[in-house]
């Protein structure tokens, strides 16, 4: 009978150490839904910096494959509707 107190106690142990560690990390790094959002805000202040880094050096930053001002017919297709 001892043993089986001995490992019921071992299991809640680990049981609270564990939803501890999740509390913890949740405070201190936030949900996965924050980090995710930290990780997006992140990337695109990264890359906007590229992009204001190759305008201050010269080098003009990529703009849309087309425009609204196009005339093709079918608006925003990168090819030409070939009529016969």
């Amino acid at each position: 009978m001892v043993f089986v107190a001995d490992d019921v106690g071992a299991w809640l142990v680990g049981l609270l150490a564990d939803a501890g560690r999740k509390k913890l990390t949740t405070l201190a790094l936030g949900d996965e839904q924050q980090r995710a959002l930290r990780h997006a805000a992140t990337s695109a202040v990264l890359a906007t910096a590229v992009d204001l880094g190759r305008v201050a050096r010269g080098i003009s930053a990529p703009g849309p494959h087309r425009s609204v001002l196009d005339s093709l017919p079918s608006h925003g297709s990168c090819h030409p509707v070939h009529q016969e």
